[in-house]
């Protein structure tokens, strides 16, 4: 399993979101394509910097759809995900102390897309010094 695949994916996927190439979004679906744009959340963006989300036409309206079928590609996201659920440590107040999810903490009331682009930029760069 190649870190710097998963590094690369970080990356790609807080450029993506502070580019405003894909707006942030909370408390709806990975991927949306809206009449506004595409939007996400941080899995979301993690999904399409990895290339596993293809944009595709369903009757009167687009979606996106996940695609895992390159093992390379789904082996990069599911490190990606486990550093930042590392990063994230234990949701609060779990007895079992399971680590976080990363959608629970995108929606988590007032977050920002600030948290979001410097949680993926500071993982990345952990990453990448290992």
């Amino acid at each position: 399993m190649s870190n710097s695949r998963a590094v690369e994916i970080l990356e790609k996927a807080a450029d993506l979101l502070e580019s405003g190439t894909l707006r942030w979004s909370q408390n709806s679906s990975y991927l949306l394509c809206t009449e506004q744009g595409n939007e996400g959340c941080a899995m979301g963006a993690v999904y399409l910097a990895a290339d596993c989300a293809e944009l595709m036409q369903r009757e009167d309206a687009k979606i996106w759809a996940l695609d895992f079928q390159n093992p390379q590609n789904r082996d990069a996201v599911d490190l990606a995900e486990r550093r930042l659920r590392e990063k994230l440590g234990p949701e609060p107040g779990d007895k079992l102390n399971r680590l976080a999810t990363v959608e629970t903490w995108n929606d988590d009331e007032g977050r920002t897309l600030g948290d979001v682009v410097d949680l993926l930029k500071t993982v990345a760069k952990e990453a990448a010094s290992e």
